[in-house]
């Protein structure tokens, strides 16, 4: 997690200072952006290990985890929904806006990790079930997962099969995005005793 963090500090702290034709410094921004990936494999991985041989009760689950990133993320959209200069003259047009920047996590450009992280707890129990029923199978399962991952790369990156549109061209706020990161880490956490050998 230290890692994690260092890495998005060290991305926003670094990303609006570099030179616009200096290559290495913009090479190691790429690099830093990692963090994102890192942050949600953590994520799933401290999940499934607290919840790999357990019952995952589903309200239980809900409540106490959406408590800590809905409230920030609502209250924070509505805090740059008035700081943006909301279309007030018209109270339904704010209230689109407003709504549009939940679905959305377009409020300002860091709130997509929360939005994120609900797509993650609203999956999270079903992650659960996959791991637990391909135990003896999990190679598979990332080899899947990994050609998942690759082939939304390609359409995200180059258009290929088809040219996506709209918010799904950059999915940056869509769990799907970062599906095998999600896998490898509850994958990771299943193994842990593994990997640490």
């Amino acid at each position: 997690r230290i890692l994690a963090m260092t890495l998005v500090v060290s991305v926003h702290t670094t990303s609006l200072t570099n030179a616009a034709d200096d290559l290495a410094s913009h090479a190691l921004i790429v690099l830093l952006h990692v963090s994102r990936e890192v942050f949600f494999l953590l994520s799933a991985f401290v999940l499934f290990y607290q919840y790999a041989h357990r019952r995952v009760a589903l309200g239980a689950f809900w409540r106490r985890r959406y408590w800590f990133i809905a409230v920030p993320y609502v209250t924070w959209s509505a805090i740059y929904l008035v700081a943006n200069g909301a279309p007030w003259a018209s109270p339904l047009s704010a209230l689109g806006l407003f709504w549009h920047d939940l679905w959305t996590g377009s409020a300002s450009y860091q709130l997509y990790f929360l939005l994120v992280t609900a797509q993650l707890y609203l999956v999270f129990p079903l992650v659960v079930k996959l791991v637990r029923a391909t135990r003896g199978h999990h190679w598979r399962v990332f080899g899947i997962s990994l050609a998942i991952q690759l082939a939304m790369t390609g359409e995200i990156e180059y258009g290929w099969p088809v040219h996506l549109s709209g918010s799904l061209a950059q999915p940056n706020a869509w769990l799907p995005a970062y599906q095998l990161f999600v896998i490898t880490g509850a994958l990771a956490a299943d193994h842990w005793r593994e990997l640490l050998d």
